[in-house]
């Protein structure tokens, strides 16, 4: 429990190695990527959300999909059920 995204996602990104590729969605909360944004030493890849699922690769280290994003209501939700764990 935190009582905010950042806080939450912060202890994530401090764990990850340097050089560590991250994959973002465009248009995604900054409280969501700007953690990994501020570290320097990693990789971030932005696309577009409904090309997620597709752009992920074995040499990615983290993937952020939101379920929804801040585009308002004519934004895409992003279909979980394509998620590798």
């Amino acid at each position: 429990m935190g009582n905010t995204v950042a806080s939450l996602i912060g202890p994530i990104t401090a764990g990850l190695l340097p050089g560590a590729e991250t994959l973002v969605a465009e248009g995604d909360f900054a409280s969501v990527t700007n953690p990994f944004r501020y570290r320097e030493d990693l990789a971030v890849r932005t696309v577009p959300l409904e090309r997620l699922a597709q752009e992920v690769r074995p040499d990615h280290h983290m993937e952020t999909r939101p379920p929804a994003t801040s585009g308002g209501l004519d934004d895409p939700v992003s279909d979980q059920s394509s998620r590798r764990m």
